[in-house]
């Protein structure tokens, strides 16, 4: 038999599979000492899905730990349900690490550097100010991505001069077209060294407009909230795996894993952090679809090729397109409000005025409720009268791997959707 990885990742991969048969209830049921040394046992793992870690969520964590001790972070819920998940401070440390190496590779950026960013809300209240400040970070609301927000965010980055943007990229697309066609010109005024892209898909032509904007190193940065960083892009724009982080399989229709070798031949996502020892995600299934890629720019590291990732459109209302976060914060405040009234939903704005939510409903869920909240608050930050229909128990539209788009607009805006910048 021919040992797993031989690797740089050999022994780390090796470390996360032994602590998880040894102390994590779950995988005690599933892993044994096959899986950990030899190969083709590894490869027999069953894959972890998301229903999974919904239905086994305390006994997907070391018995070891104290939960009261762990960091909690919820996912994005682009594929139904946010997901709460777990880690020590020291896996945090360890996974962050992987990626502050290659940001200091980038462009000598270190984790004491000031930096600007976006938010959607603050977590304990719903509620968003403009513009946030702490000790090394200033951040724009997603809420706010108007002409006079972009306004107020230069100035702020101005005062504060942070190094580098940790950036949306749909929303920084929107704050470079602003900027181009502003008195500003371009946005090399704001004396960014460097811009990392993470959170959505990139399409090409949002990538052209933010370098040629910003003028400045620009990384494409493919993670996870269950993960972190999962791989990044190198100087021929080709994504590269932080093998030191995660390891990554691509499987095929029937969860076969796809040699390195089969290249353009394409799978699923699937991956083992290499970290997350208080919760492990061994072999989890993203959704994303990829295929295995070459490059000849020297790095020594698995190189894929992303096909299906999730991507954001934009509500489209009379003065111009508005973040689809909005959608975000109605379901969350919902939530809080009636104790967990709806498991997800779909946002369909099928005209300017009118919005359907497509809704799976919890065993609490009240239409009336729902329908009279969501169109009041709604119309109340569009500032213009609204209708919305809920359907429930229906079809939503998902991405090749499962994931949900939670909002779709069947608006056509020529500027955001055909990628025109005049």
């Amino acid at each position: 038999m021919t040992l797993r990885i031989t690797g740089k990742n050999s022994e780390l991969l090796a470390d996360v599979l032994r602590s998880a048969k040894t102390h994590v209830p779950y995988y005690k049921k599933i892993i044994t000492n096959d899986h950990v040394f030899f190969r083709e046992k590894f490869d027999t793992v069953p894959l972890l899905e998301k229903k999974d870690i919904i239905q086994h969520q305390n006994e997907l964590l070391d018995e070891r730990v104290n939960i009261r001790d762990l960091i909690k972070d919820t996912t994005s819920g682009s594929t139904g349900t946010p997901l709460t998940i777990y880690r020590s401070y020291t896996d945090s440390f360890r996974s962050g690490k992987e990626i502050w190496a290659r940001r200091r590779q980038y462009a000598d950026i270190g984790a004491q550097d000031r930096y600007a960013k976006y938010y959607r809300f603050l977590d304990h209240d719903f509620s968003y100010k403009d513009i946030i400040q702490e000790k090394n970070f200033i951040a724009l609301s997603l809420m706010n991505l108007t002409d006079e927000g972009f306004r107020d965010f230069c100035t702020k980055i101005l005062e504060f001069k942070p190094r580098w943007f940790f950036a949306v990229p749909s929303a920084t697309y929107l704050f470079a077209r602003f900027l181009q066609n502003s008195e500003y010109g371009s946005g090399e005024f704001l004396g960014f060294k460097y811009i990392e892209l993470s959170g959505e898909y990139v399409f090409d032509y949002q990538l052209e407009l933010i370098k040629n904007v910003f003028k400045c190193p620009v990384v494409n940065h493919y993670g996870s909230r269950e993960t972190w960083a999962i791989a990044t892009t190198c100087e021929n724009g080709r994504f590269h795996v932080v093998d030191t982080n995660v390891h990554l399989e691509i499987v095929d229709a029937r969860n076969r894993p796809i040699p390195e070798s089969d290249i353009g031949v394409r799978g699923e996502v699937v991956v083992t952090a290499l970290h997350n020892m208080a919760m492990p995600f061994i072999r989890y299934r993203l959704g994303d679809i990829a295929s295995w890629e070459v490059c000849d720019c020297g790095w020594d590291t698995p190189v894929i090729k992303l096909h299906g990732a999730r991507t954001t459109e934009f509500i489209i209302t009379p003065s111009g397109p508005v973040s689809s976060v909005v959608f975000y914060l109605l379901a969350e405040k919902l939530n809080a409000r009636y104790d967990k009234i709806m498991i997800g939903f779909q946002v369909v704005q099928t005209k300017m005025d009118e919005f359907v939510f497509k809704v799976i409903p919890a065993k609490n869920f009240d239409e009336r409720i729902v329908k009279e909240e969501i169109e009041r608050d709604l119309a109340g930050y569009l500032s213009y009268p609204v209708t919305v229909r809920l359907e429930t128990g229906g079809n939503v539209e998902a991405l090749p791997g499962g994931k949900w788009k939670y909002f779709i607009s069947e608006v056509k805006d020529v500027q955001v959707h055909d990628g025109l910048v005049g």
